[in-house]
């Protein structure tokens, strides 16, 4: 029998598409670095890895990085840890985090050479540290930078006013940028001033242009030579103070607590008690509280009492001038015999919602109920 044959099929050619290949570039994923330091030391020393070390190597990049602390540098004696800068202050000038282990554990001593830490152009956060011994304040944040303090204590540092630097005050912190304080205090820092003249202001924090704001803190027991005990705020900055007391600053001009000038000021649950501008015998020191020559200024569930202001204490015949609140406009200041402004000068809205004040207050306080706001608003006028 015949085999059987069939033709084979042929089968279609194909043809190799052609495909054109393109190279995509892929974000940028590189990891936050975690430097460690192992040493109290601020010296160059290859065997240690310092404070120091860590900035500087941070600084190298644009990468967020994070700054510890090995435990083997804190003490089990009770005794905080100690970093003692001996090379000047610590620059930061690139996004970093400074994550000490606890402000009752790590202090990072300025040594009175200069600020502990000069922030520049960078968004920064420092926590869980002391910073104390700045001489040319404790803190500076610089226009542009964004800084952010949690859980520190700001503490014993002290600033002159210099005519030759490009800031006049700020013991404690000087911010030139944009300040986030947070669960923090800034107690005993000193605003001194080089002139006869008392320009030192803010003892404890100065605020000059950008924003700052402050929550769950405590301000206390910090002097200044000029305006500002506790904080001095100038030249159109935001400022809002949440949950925050104000209490024991000294003054020798106006606003023993706060003396702001310029932008709007917004105070939620605080406490202004205990601080005084009084002393040496500069004429009309007002404001023992809070002053304020601002645009608009509102307290909210905010407490202002016990404050002092006025002549030396031991001059018993020089009355007591606004204990508590003094509130003007621009720098519409009293003449040379000391008497008020003309009847009847404007001098801007106040928001008063659930606030109380004791004392003296400076000028009428009228109700304006056109104006709208949510919270009782008041217009003050000079009798």
């Amino acid at each position: 029998m015949p085999l059987l044959t069939f033709p084979r099929r042929r089968r279609p050619v194909r043809t190799a598409s052609r495909r054109r290949l393109f190279v995509e570039p892929l974000e940028d994923r590189r990891l936050l670095a975690t430097y460690v330091v192992d040493s109290l030391s601020d010296a160059d020393n290859a065997a240690e890895f310092t404070l120091r070390d860590a900035v500087l190597r941070a600084n190298q990049d644009q990468t967020p990085d994070v700054i510890r602390f090995a435990d083997g540098l804190l003490t089990t004696t009770g005794q905080k840890a100690t970093i003692e800068l001996t090379e000047g202050p610590l620059i930061i000038s690139t996004p970093i985090v400074v994550y000490g282990p606890g402000a009752d554990l790590l202090t990072i001593d300025g040594n009175e050479n200069g600020a502990v830490f000069f922030v520049q152009s960078s968004d920064a956060t420092i926590t869980g540290v002391e910073v104390t011994g700045g001489s040319e304040s404790g803190i500076v944040n610089f226009p542009g930078s964004n800084l952010t303090v949690v859980d520190a204590v700001i503490r014993g540092n002290s600033t002159t006013y210099d005519a030759n630097r490009g800031f006049e005050g700020g013991g404690g912190i000087h911010n030139a940028g944009n300040l986030v304080l947070r669960g923090s205090s800034v107690s005993g820092n000193h605003a001194r001033s080089d002139r006869v003249f008392p320009y030192g202001r803010g003892g404890g924090i100065s605020s000059v242009f950008g924003s700052l704001e402050i929550e769950e803190s405590l301000i206390f027991d910090n002097s200044a030579e000029g305006d500002g005990g506790g904080i001095y705020l100038a030249d159109d900055p935001d400022a809002t103070l949440t949950n925050v007391t104000l209490s024991g600053n000294t003054a020798r001009l106006h606003g023993g607590g706060l003396a702001a000038f310029g932008g709007p000021v917004a105070l939620n649950h605080v406490t202004v008690t205990g601080n005084q501008a009084a002393d040496l015998g500069w004429k009309d020191r007002t404001g023992g509280g809070v002053f304020v020559g601002t645009e608009s200024l509102t307290m909210t569930n905010t407490l202002v009492a016990g404050n002092y202001a006025g002549r030396d204490s031991s001059t018993v015949d020089q009355p007591l001038r606004s204990s508590d609140v003094e509130y003007r406009t621009g720098f519409e200041f009293r003449d040379a015999q000391n008497d008020a402004s003309p009847a009847g000068m404007d001098l801007g809205p106040v928001g008063l919602g659930s606030t109380r004040i004791t004392g003296r207050m400076n000028g009428l306080v009228e109700p304006n109920s056109s104006s709208g706001d949510l919270h009782d608003v008041f217009r003050f006028t000079v009798p």
